[in-house]
């Protein structure tokens, strides 16, 4: 079956002409109605079927059709060439709508569709949508002057690539202050300065998205001393439903 559901090749065209008004003309058992009429054609349509066949194919060597005389070598010519072409134009200005009209028919059968050449309709569509599941695995390296490289890959893995069903790296971040810790004595026994433990992305952070699983980050109020704690994970740009979850916080010193 061709995409086009009227076939442009010559050939073909006659076959599908042919199957359509027999099929269409044939009275509906049990009834007095066409086929055609049962799927939305008005009697006239249906007649006008037979018009086009007759003008195409007839059987009679006295009195052939235009389709008859194109593909006999003694009488093919271009004025047969232009005969058959005007027919197929004009059919299919006269058939395209009342296969739209049928398409839509509640009478409509299998036996009708392959035909017609009319595919099955599309009532729903199914949307797979699957989130992800997995926490990327990050690693740091400062490259000084408050600029760091993150590393991701899946936790599985130990390439640095993103997660299949990734688009992007989210990362949130914050910056701690040592010195404020040691003005505020926010120390651990052995003198070494205190910060909370990052847990919530969206809390007083900066957020950084990128495309890749390697990149570098030019971080916002960096001092060199100053203490870093970041979370990242796997997004989906397009659909933020499906972003995965965020890794748990990792933290490095700022060169």
């Amino acid at each position: 079956m061709e995409k086009r559901r009227i076939p442009q090749a010559i050939g073909k065209f006659s076959i599908y002409l042919a199957n359509v008004k027999e099929h269409l003309s044939a009275i509906v058992p049990g009834t007095s109605i066409s086929r055609g009429e049962l799927l939305g054609m008005t009697p006239d349509e249906v007649l006008q079927l037979s018009s086009f066949l007759a003008s195409w194919i007839t059987g009679n060597p006295s009195n052939r059709g235009a389709y008859e005389l194109h593909t006999d070598t003694r009488t093919k010519s271009r004025i047969t060439r232009l005969t058959v072409v005007t027919i197929m134009q004009n059919f299919g200005k006269f058939f395209r709508p009342l296969l739209m009209r049928m398409s839509t028919s509640p009478n409509i059968t299998i036996a009708d569709r392959s035909v017609l050449n009319i595919s099955e309709a599309v009532t729903t569509r199914t949307h797979h949508i699957v989130s992800i599941k997995e926490k990327p695995k990050v690693n740091l390296k400062m490259l000084g002057g408050g600029e760091v490289m993150i590393y991701c890959c899946n936790s599985d893995e130990g390439r640095y690539k993103k997660h299949p069903l990734a688009k992007a790296v989210e990362v949130a971040y914050v910056i701690n202050n040592p010195w404020q810790a040691f003005t505020e004595n926010k120390v651990d026994a052995t003198g070494k300065p205190k910060f909370p433990v990052m847990k919530d992305p969206e809390e007083g952070t900066k957020k950084v998205i990128s495309s890749k699983a390697v990149f570098i980050v030019k971080l916002k109020g960096a001092i060199t001393g100053y203490h870093l704690q970041l979370m990242a994970r796997w997004v989906n740009i397009k659909n933020p439903r499906l972003n995965g979850p965020w890794c748990s916080a990792i933290a490095s010193t700022i060169l």
